[in-house]
Parts: C-alpha cells; sequence; structure tokens
C-alpha cells in the first residue's frame, strides 16, 4: 500500500462517480493529493524511474513526477504488481504503460485531474475534452513477451491484414506453428512444434471447441475445426501444456479464438454502429466443375474479372449495462489455380536431408498454373453474442453462431491423372487431339524441354509416350487410341459441415473489500452440435443400406464413400484465484475443474445387414472431466515461482458391437474363414481410466523489460473416440490404450522496451528452447502375426508407442515505430524421433534386421510419417507508415525448408501413410492498407508475389497452393 493519507470519499472522486456511474454503490476511495497542472504539463514528456514493486506504489511515484490529481478506489489496485516504468514519455502516455495488463483505465479531465477505474465499466460519457486512456498491453504488441512461456497473438488488424486463399491460411507465419492438409476439405488441423491431431491441439472459439475426426485413406486421418476466419477478432496460440481449466488434454498447445468484439466495430467515441466489409479476390475458376471427372483448366482471370468474393455486416452497442454483437459473413472462392515457377523442381527433388528422391510428387497430378481441384469453399456465418454488466464486478456473457460450410474435399488416393498422360510431362492436349501442345512445355518448363529435345528418341508404342530417359516423344498421336478420356481427375461434390454453437461466460472480480483479495472467477459452458456430410469413407467398410457395393472410383462414389455423422460436443469450466499478501511475500491461488462430453452417430439409422457384416460409422460417446491447482509465490516482485498439476480421467462407450463370424465345417487349416458364417456380435467395448500430471515454473525480471524463465509441464491426454470406437477396419481399435503423457521442458528469455530507436517505438524479443516428449503416444502401426510378418492394408492396429520426441528453438521479435514496423521469427527443429522396442522387434524378426530400437519420425503405417515439419521456417513482416500513418504497406516473407527427415528406410515405408515430398518455398506477399477517412478503410493483397508452384508443409494430399493471388478489400465502419 503506498504512504498516503487515509482513504477518504473526496468530492471530486464522490463527483465524477456519480456522474459517470449512476445507480452504482457508493465506494470507499483514496485521493493522492498532487498540485494541479496546467494543459501543457500534460503534453510534456518527463523521465520515470519507478522500479518494480505493486501497482499502489508505481502509481504513487507516478503521480509524484507528473504532478498529477490522481483519485483510485484501494480495491482496484489491491495486491496488483508493476514491473515499473524507465523512459521519457507524456504522462498519458506512461499511465498507459503502468496500466498494462491490470484491467484498469484512466479517465484525464481538462485540469489535470485523472479518475482510475475498471476498463470492463468505463463509460465515455466524460466532461467536456476529457481524455481516456486504457492499458495498452492487449494492444501494443508486447503482450507476448512479458509472459513467462511461449506464446503468440493476431490482432484483429494482422488478420485482416494476411486473409489468405484457405481458412487455414488464418495461422500462416506464426512461428512453430503448421496446418496440417489446409487446402483439402476446408477444416484446420494445427501442428504446434511437430505435434498434432486427437485433441492434442484443440481450436477453441470463444471458449467452445469443435473438431472432426476425418478418415483420409492411406494418408491417415485429420481432425478438423471449421470456423469462419471473416467473423474472427484475435487468435492466441499457446505452446504446450497449461493448467488453466479448459485446457485438459491439450498437451501440443492450444489455438484460442475470439469473435467480433464492440470494439472492432465502433468507431472511437460511439455507443452504436455498423460495420460493412467487402472483398474481391483473382485467380479462381469462374465456377466449381460437376463432379467426377473433368479436364483441369487453364484460364486464369485477374481481379477486373473476379470469380471469388466475401462480404459482412456487423451491429454492436454498448453502454454501461450490457454490450451487444450481431454479424453476418458470407464468402465465396472457387477453384484456385497453382502457381507456375518452381514447377520443374518437383519432378526429381532433392530433399533437405540430402537424399535424392525420385517419387509420385505433386508434379505428377498438377501442371503449372492449372487448376486445383476439389479447392473451394463457401462460407455462410451469422453470429449473435452479448454481455451484461452487473453491481460489484459481476458479468455474464451469452452467445450463439451458426455456421454453414460447404468445401472442396477428395481422398489423396484419388487424385491423379487418368488416360494415357497421367504422368508428367506430357503436354496438354489440343481440343481437336491431334497432337502435344509443344508451347505449353516450351513456357511452362523451358529448362525440361530443352534438356529432353536434344535427345532422339523412337516413338514408343501404343499409349506409352515415355522414352528410357523421361523425356516425352513430340509426335502425332497413334489414330487408333481414344483419347476423349486423357488428362481428366476427379471433381468430387463438395462436402458439407453445419454446425451451431451456444456460449455463455461468466466473470466475478468483487469490488466488496471484503472479497475482492479472494475471489477472480472465471467460467465458461458451451455446446457445439454438427451435421457433416463427406465423401472421405473406405468403400468395402462403409454401408451399403441394401444397394450392394458401389466402385468408390467411379461415378458412384457418392454412395459408396458417403459419410453422414452427428456430433455434439457439450463442456464446461469453472476456475478461482485468490490472492494473499503475507510478510513473506505473495500468493496467488488459481484453483479450476472442467467438464467434457462428446457423441457421434451417424445421422442415419444403420441396416441390419450392414451392422452384421461390420460396415459401420463410428458411434460412440465420450466423458472427459478434470481438475486443476496452481500456487504462485513471489517472495520479491521480481522473482515469480509456481508448482501445481492437473488430475483427469475420461470413460468411452461404444455403441457398435463387432459383428462376429465362426469357420465353417470342414475349412481347410489354410484357409479357415472362407465363406465364414456370422455367429452374433460382440459385447459393447467400455473403456475407463485417469491419471494426474503435475507443472512446475520459475521466472525473473532482471528489470522491468528483460526476463527469463524455465518451465517443467507435464500433461496427460486420454484416448480419444477415433482411437476407441469402431468405425472402419482400416486401423482397428484398441481397448487396452493407456493415456498418453506429455512431458515438456522449455527455458527462454525475453526483452520488451520501448524509446529505443525512435521517441515512442517499441520492440520485443524472445528466444526459447523446448523439449517435447510422449510417453505411451498413440499412433497407428502395422498389425504382426507371431511370425512378424506385416498384415495388408485393412489389418492395421491403433497401439501406444514406447515415446515420441520434438525438440526445437525458436525465436519471436517485434519493432513498432511511427514509421515503419516489423515482426520476425525463426524456427529450428532439431528432433523428431518415435522410439517403440516391441514393433522394432516385430520388423526385425520378420527380415528387416537393421530397424532401430527409435526412428527418425514414425514407423511404416505410423500417423507421425505425414506429420513431419519443417527443419528450417523464418516469417518476416517489413513494412511502412506515411501520410500521418494513414497508410501502411510493406511485403511479408515465409520461408520454410523441406521436411526435417527423409523417411525412406525400410522400417518406415508401407502401404499406407506415405510422406509427401514437399520443398523449400519462399513466398512473398506484398500488403497496402489505406485508411481514406474515419469511416472508410481500403486494403489491396498480392499473395505468392512471384508466383511460386509449391507444396505445402505437412500436406496429406498431392494439391499445390495457390498461384498469385490479388486481393481488394473495403472496411466502412457508420
Amino acid at each position: 500500500m503506498p504512504n498516503l493519507p487515509p482513504p477518504c470519499p473526496s468530492r471530486l472522486s464522490l463527483a465524477m462517480r456519480s456522474g459517470l456511474f449512476a445507480g452504482l454503490l457508493s465506494t470507499t476511495c483514496y485521493s493522492l493529493a498532487m498540485p494541479a497542472q496546467a494543459e501543457a504539463a500534460r503534453q510534456e514528456q518527463r523521465l520515470y524511474q519507478i522500479p518494480a514493486g505493486t501497482l499502489d506504489q508505481a502509481l504513487t511515484q507516478f503521480a509524484a513526477s507528473a504532478g498529477l490529481l490522481l483519485s483510485v478506489d484501494a480495491r482496484l489496485t489491491a495486491g496488483k504488481p508493476s514491473l515499473g516504468l524507465h523512459g521519457h514519455y507524456a504522462p498519458a502516455q506512461a499511465l498507459s504503460k503502468l496500466l498494462a495488463g491490470s484491467g484498469l483505465s484512466a479517465y484525464f479531465s481538462d485540469d489535470g485531474r485523472v479518475l482510475i477505474e475498471k476498463a470492463a465499466h468505463a463509460s465515455d460519457a466524460l466532461e467536456l475534452g476529457a481524455t481516456r486512456v486504457k492499458g495498452q498491453a492487449e494492444d501494443d504488441g508486447l503482450k507476448d513477451y512479458g509472459v513467462p512461456r511461449s506464446v503468440e497473438t493476431r490482432n484483429l488488424e494482422q488478420l485482416e491484414r494476411f486473409r489468405g486463399r484457405s481458412n487455414a491460411d488464418l495461422l500462416a507465419g506464426i512461428a512453430g506453428v503448421q496446418t496440417s492438409d489446409g487446402r483439402n476439405g476446408g477444416g484446420i488441423e494445427v501442428n504446434i512444434r511437430g505435434i498434432q491431431g486427437q485433441g492434442r491441439v484443440p481450436v477453441k472459439v470463444d471458449g467452445s471447441q469443435q473438431s472432426l475426426d476425418v478418415y483420409r485413406g492411406y494418408a491417415g486421418t485429420a481432425q478438423r475445426a471449421y470456423i469462419d476466419p471473416d467473423l474472427i477478432s484475435s487468435v492466441t496460440v499457446n505452446k504446450g501444456p497449461s493448467l488453466d481449466a479448459g485446457a485438459s488434454g491439450a498437451i501440443g498447445g492450444s489455438v484460442e479464438m475470439q469473435t467480433l468484439t464492440v470494439d472492432d466495430i465502433l468507431k472511437p467515441g460511439e455507443t452504436t454502429g455498423w460495420r460493412l466489409r467487402g472483398s474481391l479476390a483473382d485467380n479462381s475458376s469462374a465456377d466449381v466443375p460437376s463432379d467426377y471427372r473433368v479436364r483441369p483448366r487453364t484460364e486464369r482471370n485477374d481481379l477486373l474479372h473476379a470469380h471469388d468474393w466475401s462480404r459482412s455486416l456487423a451491429f454492436a452497442h454498448k453502454d454501461e449495462a450490457f454490450d451487444v454483437v450481431a454479424a453476418y459473413a458470407e464468402r465465396r472462392n472457387n477453384n484456385y489455380f497453382a502457381g507456375k515457377h518452381g514447377y520443374s523442381r518437383y519432378d526429381t527433388s532433392v530433399i533437405s536431408g540430402g537424399a535424392l528422391v525420385d517419387a509420385n510428387t505433386v508434379a505428377r497430378n498438377y501442371w503449372p498454373g492449372e487448376e486445383v481441384l476439389n479447392s473451394s469453399t463457401h462460407n455462410k456465418s451469422f453470429m449473435l453474442k452479448g454481455t451484461l454488466y452487473r453491481d460489484n464486478g459481476l458479468q455474464l456473457g451469452l452467445g450463439y453462431r451458426y455456421m454453414d460450410s460447404s468445401f472442396g474435399e477428395i481422398m489423396p488416393s484419388q487424385i491423379g491423372r487418368s488416360g494415357p498422360s497421367m504422368t508428367q510431362p506430357l503436354g496438354d492436349f489440343k481440343k481437336d487431339i491431334d497432337r502435344y501442345d509443344e508451347a505449353f512445355w516450351m513456357s511452362a518448363a523451358p529448362e525440361y524441354y530443352q534438356q529432353c529435345s536434344a535427345i532422339a528418341a523412337p516413338v514408343p508404342d501404343g499409349d506409352n509416350m515415355w522414352d528410357s530417359t523421361g523425356c516425352f516423344v513430340r509426335e502425332t498421336l497413334d489414330p487408333v487410341y481414344d483419347y476423349s478420356g486423357a488428362n481428366q481427375m476427379i471433381q468430387f461434390k463438395p462436402g458439407n459441415m453445419k454446425l451451431h454453437t451456444l456460449t455463455s461466460e461468466f466473470k466475478w472480480r468483487p469490488e466488496d473489500d471484503s472479497l475482492a483479495g479472494y475471489i477472480d472467477l472465471n467460467g465458461h459452458a458451451w455446446a457445439t452440435f454438427g451435421r457433416s456430410i463427406m465423401y472421405n469413407n473406405v468403400g468395402f467398410t462403409a454401408p451399403q443400406r441394401g444397394q450392394g457395393y458401389q466402385d468408390e472410383q467411379s461415378e458412384h462414389y457418392r454412395q459408396s464413400l458417403k459419410s453422414d455423422l452427428s456430433n455434439l460436443k457439450v463442456g464446461t469450466d469453472l476456475s478461482n484465484t485468490s490472492r494473499f499478501i503475507t510478510g513473506s511475500g505473495d500468493y496467488a491461488l488459481t484453483y479450476g475443474a472442467s467438464y467434457q462430453y462428446e457423441t457421434i452417430d451417424p445421422s442415419r439409422k444403420p441396416w441390419q445387414d450392414d451392422l452384421e457384416n461390420n460396415r459401420i460409422e463410428r458411434n460412440g460417446y465420450r466423458h472427459e472431466y478434470s481438475l486443476s491447482t496452481a500456487l504462485e509465490y513471489k517472495p520479491v516482485p521480481q522473482l515469480t515461482f509456481t508448482a501445481g498439476g492437473r488430475y483427469s480421467g475420461y470413460r468411452i462407450y461404444d455403441r457398435n458391437r463387432q459383428a462376429l463370424y465362426a469357420a465353417p465345417a470342414g475349412a481347410g487349416p489354410d484357409e479357415p474363414w472362407w465363406n465364414a458364417e456370422f455367429a452374433g456380435f460382440a459385447d459393447n467395448a467400455e473403456l475407463s481410466g485417469h491419471g494426474f500430471a503435475p507443472a512446475y515454473s520459475v521466472s525473473y525480471a532482471f528489470t522491468p523489460n528483460v526476463m527469463a524463465y524455465a518451465l517443467y509441464n507435464q500433461g496427460m491426454r486420454m484416448p480419444s473416440l477415433f482411437e476407441t470406437t469402431l468405425g472402419s477396419w482400416s486401423a482397428e481399435p484398441n481397448y487396452d490404450l493407456r493415456p498418453e503423457r506429455m512431458k515438456t521442458f522449455e527455458v527462454g528469455a525475453s526483452f520488451k522496451g520501448s524509446n529505443l530507436l525512435l521517441d515512442n517505438d517499441q520492440a520485443g524479443f524472445k528466444l526459447a528452447y523446448f523439449h517435447n516428449t510422449i510417453d505411451d503416444m498413440v499412433t497407428r502401426n502395422y498389425r504382426y502375426n507371431p511370425k512378424g510378418r506385416p498384415g495388408f492394408n485393412g489389418e492395421l492396429k491403433i497401439r501406444n508407442v514406447d515415446s515420441f520426441t520434438t525438440q526445437g528453438i525458436e525465436l519471436q521479435s517485434h519493432y513498432d515505430s511511427a514509421w515503419w514496423f516489423a515482426d520476425a521469427s525463426y524456427v529450428y527443429n532439431i528432433k523428431a524421433e518415435t522410439c517403440d522396442r516391441a514393433f522394432a522387434q516385430a520388423l526385425r524378426d520378420g527380415g528387416k534386421s537393421e530397424t532401430p530400437d527409435c526412428t527418425t519420425g514414425g514407423f511404416q503405417g505410423s500417423y507421425t510419417n505425414t506429420q513431419n515439419p519443417p527443419r528450417y521456417s523464418v516469417n518476416l513482416v517489413l513494412g511502412a507508415k506515411a501520410f500521418e500513418q494513414k497508410l501502411a504497406t510493406g511485403v511479408r516473407m515465409r520461408y520454410t525448408s523441406g521436411p526435417m527427415y527423409v523417411l525412406d528406410k525400410s522400417w518406415h515405408v508401407g502401404t499406407t501413410t506415405p510422406q509427401q515430398h514437399y520443398l523449400e518455398a519462399r513466398i512473398y506477399d506484398f500488403f497496402a492498407d489505406y485508411q481514406v477517412s474515419d469511416e472508410l478503410k481500403v486494403s489491396f493483397n498480392v499473395y505468392n508475389f512471384t508466383d511460386q508452384y509449391y507444396l505445402d508443409p505437412m500436406s496429406q494430399s498431392m494439391m499445390p497452393a495457390p498461384g498469385r493471388t490479388s486481393s481488394l478489400a473495403a472496411s466502412l465502419q457508420f
């Protein structure tokens, strides 16, 4: 507590309180009697040397140095820490820094007096000429650099600046984060530091979760979250496990998104307003072709003939009692076109690991500048949310969201060419089918064309257009062969996801002295219902519904591959923080609980014949609960120790039952199950388990701007519905799975400061080393018989491996000034390794004698083989401001190397989950934002400015990324 006169109700404080917050209970407060200063003094920059300590002490020294009369409720600042302040600032700027992260706002009157109140209850109804200043931690770009763990935040300006083409582009450029297969299926699956899938990295929107496990055939599996980026206001990526009440099972980290807020929509000083936003983009097809076999097109459009568009309208209102936001958004993107430059690298590729790879790469499927089929999206979304502000610090928020998303999707194994030219580099055929389009290849791949054109090759027979050197033959076509089906690919009917989400949020931070130190309550309750219709089933195990088997590689694929599922998730979490100030230091005890229920079932009732033949879709439910606690201890303001843990458990019930078969009498010993007969059903499977995971951390602030930290956190993930229930015989579930246990060790250091190179600039820098090990990681492998021979496709087993380890270094930095700004990050992934002694021994017994117990990536059939992140990645944004900061323009560069390892050893490769051979890529994006007026803002972007042909890291599908794409957007606030 600062050394100040005893608390008393000053006339200034009571007058302002009655004028601003009529009807609220008056509370005891005190005033700091400081000499009043003129307006000139308010604008004058002064040197502040305020050491770290309590916020009370910091405000006392600030008021004395600034010469201001400051009124504040003692209960609002009680127990709050401050990192102090050092440097030259104007009073308003200095106070903004001191209040950063406190949840308080300061109000400056023209006579030099200041009132500090809670930001959540702040009103703009001040006397004429007053100035409002809020703690800027949420907006100044340095928030992430004062947190003793790895976290990265994107605000609305950053999200809209790089909206990108696919929904997954929302997270492009975040250090240590990749999205898996973001061009196929319309969803987002996030990989953080080499870890993803099955709830390890949940995506939350306003506290709610939604995800759907999708089988990807030979490419493995995906766990997708479906969101509409046009309704997102901010994104926070947390890396690694935490003790947050709602983070149970999130052992790899989490992505937390917030939808549009009143401050995103309203103009400064307004209480009611609208925001209208629209955009146009090129590099897309005129329409989405009718499904099945089509020829990809090459007619790219320009921005004057744009086919892609978006539009949104939002409304907001706020006052002291409540605020409300309503918004509608729609976006249509047709199939995009691939880039034109760098294609030839994918024919025979040197991966970063040094091995020469000649594989069925993306170049064998899509040609330079060609339409990428199944890449469309069409989203329609609506949201309505509001928050009530009650007496004594109580807040209650309610919200509803609806999303209807149609998206291109295709099983990765069905991406390919049909007809005589299914392999490259054969040219496109003319409409009259009389000769190869030699000019096409001369322009698209001149270096390859020149190499091959010098070789005199004989004309091959039939439809084989390759000679022994791999060069095509420039001759007339065989007049006998029917080429009408040549160069065709499959365009599936778009999948669809409909989502209904209800959310509620509860906060209570009492203003009553007797409760303020002990209650800081936060809670969420939510429910998400989704229905999905997709074409990603397995033909021979999909329900036939009395119509018999339909060829999944024919026009009947929709019946054979259709997956129609309903998914409901319900969750709640509640946590509280109690603070104690003692002679030995400050304590903060946080404790919480969470619960989730999930159920998935077919939208249509199954047929008995399908049940008796194990042609079933997933049908089960799951409960998960957790209790968490963390004790924070500050013996001195600069040093913080934290210790805690989480206890969690689960229960799963499978509504499906496995159909059993008996060998007929007289069956031979070599074929005992030939013509086997149905013999009833097994019992329903039911699983449960629990465990405890501890967590520890320490941080030290050497100065208010320099901090170092170390943490050791464990986290447990309970098995998922996908891993434990029947639904696809391509991956048999395992009813003896053990929970995963994540062990994370991280050390880091950070710096943040201001007035470094220019007046009023700010900069942040953070360096972190991480080492993650998942004991008993759940993945998929071939099921081996006693002789060590692997089973065929369809005999794969979900099982625990001994461990999976990732290791790496991350660096992120930020700079902002009145003239220019920059963000830069660098990631070096050191290790991604799977250890499994029992499976390795089975491989050795089967003849692969050199198989090690631990291998890079994963063993054959493992999902981790498709989750191999780049060895290096660099993200850089450089921008400049002009015309009184109305114009911001610059460039973003994203560099990714090839994958960490080439997984080509005998123990890596098998029938399924092959590694996709993506190569290093440098992608440049240009941006320009111009604030035309207080109401109108215009933005122009060019993505992939150099029109590169490349495959995204972590892609499971051979679908190249979009080529050069221009976008024009405008926002109007009124």
